[in-house]
């Protein structure tokens, strides 16, 4: 999903520098790994310094505060000593070598305002262990689910059905794990911890036999038995492109519906949508979830592709779902989300014999219209008025045009370029280069209209939207896409708005694109609204 829709501004780690070390101990020491939070009164830096050798270090951060790089690194014997650059300040932290934990305010110049930082020493858990943590987890009462979550970067997320709750897992010791505050930051205060008992590496136990013991503050740990699950990789094909995938099922069992996870926009394999992958395993479905042409296993390149070509890659990886063992060939269906609304109907009215699709947050215009709405609604959200609205979507209109090879580059950028120069604070992305591969792209999308093709579908569908949701605004989408839909099929649709849901269905204040980072929970209503549809239109595989 890269923000699956939002294509302006992608979300994820930012910039990582390299310092030399300017003091080097007499005895080599192993790479050592801090992440945490640095604070001002208004903003949060979350940043992950790593020490890498006893010649080189480097800081990530992730940008959405000041900006902070490294300057120098001086270990010693007791400690590792820190200094950043931190939006033009200079901040020197120590980093004891006998602690896991430090914390600590620093006052960077006169007038300047105080920094609170606290940060945690990480383990160097490799992917073994951590594969070992991911699945499915239950109690009597709740279900938990450890996957990747590629949309918010490479960590293993934690994600509670019951209460939507969902942030990174970062390892702080074998078999143990730091539940952070929000998907990206800030990381503290932290959720909880985690503990896979007996861990990792240090027992042969198998793995029906352990536990995920999750600790929150103030409350008793509690744990959770690993529902078995199975896991299968596997290659398909469509007309020359080779595809690589997963798939997800119930160990034990009747033959079960089954569902295939396709993609938003920009890279995005397999992982990308981990969360969502699993919670359709975890409501007994037999999942495939595959890496998008051009991603991770497979071959081509989406660059290049059209949305005809991306919906051959996806109906071919529908017919390989219904070949497999686990599955009722006659209860396949599809899970859409964003720019998978557009691919959706190409699939559907095509196969007479798909059960279901499920839109999440698909838009029932062109890409060139969502595009307008997206700058609209997103500089609405942030309390522009109306003529600052209408000068960017005059601007994005030009841009479009320019797109389809109608007007100049050179007119667009003189426009974008006496805008910048007059300080237009709406102004929300880069000018898009002449000859960027993402026009050429985009050239190709940017007229499609998904309501003819939704008029020939003849399966159920579930479209959902959220309320904060600025990139696929509910309005007017979930207004539009009935529309679409004779009269005598528009039963076959069921629209869904939830309150207070972004475009990835998170729970948010205002929507707006530099919130996302500091979400912490998905809004349980999507997760019941899915669960209930697909009890009431396909036979409950569980």
């Amino acid at each position: 999903m890269s923000l699956w829709l939002s294509i302006l501004m992608p979300m994820g780690i930012g910039a990582s520098i390299g310092a030399s070390l300017s003091e080097q101990p007499s005895t080599p020491r192993a790479p050592e790994v801090w992440l945490g939070d640095l604070r001002t009164e208004a903003k949060v830096t979350t940043v992950r310094i790593e020490v890498t050798s006893d010649v080189a270090g480097e800081v990530s951060l992730i940008p959405f505060g000041p900006a902070a790089s490294l300057l120098a690194v001086s270990r010693r014997p007791s400690e590792t000593v820190v200094d950043l650059d931190f939006g033009g300040r200079t901040l020197s932290i120590e980093l004891p070598s006998g602690r896991d934990t430090v914390q600590g305010d620093l006052a960077p110049g006169e007038g300047a305002p105080a920094v609170r930082f606290e940060l945690r020493r990480l383990a160097g858990g490799g992917r073994e262990e951590s594969e070992s943590l991911e699945g499915i987890y239950e109690d009597a009462s709740s279900v938990l689910l450890v996957s990747r979550f590629g949309e918010f970067g490479k960590a293993l997320f934690l994600t509670d059905l019951q209460s939507g709750e969902v942030g990174p897992l970062y390892p702080t010791g074998a078999g143990e794990w730091l539940w952070a505050g929000s998907v990206v930051s800030p990381v503290f205060p932290e959720r909880g911890r985690v503990v896979l008992s007996p861990a990792t590496g240090r027992t042969s136990a198998a793995p029906g036999k352990r536990r995920l013991q999750l600790s929150r503050a103030g409350a008793p740990t509690r744990s959770y038995r690993p529902r078995p699950l199975l896991r299968r990789a596997l290659r398909f094909e469509n007309e020359g492109i080779a595809l690589a995938g997963t798939v997800l099922a119930p160990v034990r069992g009747r033959a079960r519906a089954g569902i295939v996870m396709l993609h938003g926009s920009n890279d995005e394999d397999r992982d990308h949508i981990g969360p969502f992958a699993l919670f359709f395993a975890a409501q007994g479905y037999v999942v495939l979830a595959y890496d998008k042409r051009g991603c991770g296993e497979s071959s081509g390149d989406w660059k290049a592709a059209t949305f005809g070509d991306l919906a051959a890659d996806a109906a071919s990886a529908v017919r390989t779902l219904r070949r497999q063992p686990e599955v009722d060939s006659r209860r396949v269906g599809l899970w859409a989300p964003s720019q998978g609304g557009w691919i959706a109907p190409l699939i559907a009215k095509g196969d007479a014999t798909l059960a279901f699709a499920i839109l999440h947050a698909g838009a029932a215009v062109t890409p060139a219209e969502q595009g307008l709405q997206l700058v609209e609604a997103e500089l609405r959200a942030y309390g522009f008025e109306a003529p600052e609205i209408e000068k960017a979507a005059s601007l994005q209109r030009l841009s479009d045009e320019v797109t389809r090879e109608r007007r100049p580059w050179t007119e667009y950028k003189a426009r974008y370029d006496e805008a910048v120069a007059a300080g237009a604070e709406w102004i929300i992305a880069p000018a898009e280069e002449e000859g960027s591969w993402f026009r050429r792209f985009f050239r190709g999308i940017m007229d499609f209209d998904p309501r003819p093709h939704w008029a020939k579908v003849r399966c159920p569908v579930l479209a959902l939207f959220g309320d904060r949701d600025w990139i696929v605004p509910a309005d007017p989408n979930a207004t539009l896409l009935p529309l679409a839909f004779p009269p005598k099929h528009r039963s076959l649709l069921t629209i869904r708005v939830l309150p207070n849901a972004n475009h990835l269905m998170l729970h948010a204040a205002k929507g707006v694109l530099a919130e996302y980072p500091s979400c912490d929970r998905f809004e349980p209503a999507y997760f019941d609204a899915i669960h209930s549809w697909l009890d009431q239109h396909v036979s409950s595989p569980r």
